[in-house]
């Protein structure tokens, strides 16, 4: 019979976001303050020990294309550098809007990897070799697997350094029809600016001495 275990995805909102020109391998630095509601989609693992690695994904047939998913990446990255061998069904329960900045695609990832960790036991990928995979799934895969409640993000979205959370209060998430994915949304900026210069932003330390002064 397979084990079964589980764990929520929660979304994040951006509460500051500047974003740098381009690498180039296309990748965009940001500085950026992330923060967790409590909005949250569910992960369920039924596993198995296995000699092969075998991967099945149930729950985003709306909303995108078989294997075409963060969670079928994550766990293939897991195993290939250097988990073991398992056979996994993964349910995703989704409650997070796509394509809406919430970063549901890279929270489900997050959580994936670390019940796939549990499950893995002694066997688990070191810290750092997980970190590394967390990346290769996404940008923003790194602060939801970090466990931080709020923080600051920067670099590719590999550097999270985390805050004192802040009650946020009502925080209200009204989804519409218009949706955009980050790569799109980059490339619009992108095209923008060309020519130009990046617009003003908030120094760190600025950005940082605003939020602390808005928890008075």
């Amino acid at each position: 019979m397979d084990t079964v275990c589980s764990r929520p995805a929660y979304a994040k909102v951006n509460l500051h976001l500047a974003v740098g020109f381009p690498y180039p391998d296309g990748y965009h630095p940001i500085q950026s303050l992330f923060a967790l509601v409590d909005l949250s989609d569910d992960i369920e693992v039924s596993w198995k020990r296995s000699k092969t690695f075998s991967v099945e994904v149930t729950g985003l047939e709306a909303y995108c294309k078989k294997d075409d998913d963060t969670l079928t990446k994550a766990a293939r990255l897991w195993h290939e550098a250097g988990g073991c061998p398992l056979q996994i069904s993964i349910r995703c329960r989704k409650q997070i809007p796509i394509q809406a900045g919430l970063g549901g695609g890279s929270s489900d990832a997050a959580s994936l990897l670390l019940l796939l960790q549990e499950i893995a036991g002694d066997s688990a990928l070191e810290q750092e070799v997980l970190e590394q995979v967390a990346l290769k799934v996404g940008s923003d895969v790194p602060f939801f697997l970090s466990g931080a409640k709020a923080a600051v993000v920067t670099g590719r979205g590999e550097h999270v350094v985390a805050v004192e959370p802040k009650d946020l209060t009502v925080l209200l998430v009204m989804p519409t029809d218009f949706a955009i994915s980050t790569s799109s949304a980059y490339r619009l900026l992108d095209e923008s600016r060309q020519g130009g210069e990046a617009g003003k932003s908030l120094g760190m330390q600025e950005m940082l001495h605003v939020y602390k002064k808005s928890s008075a």
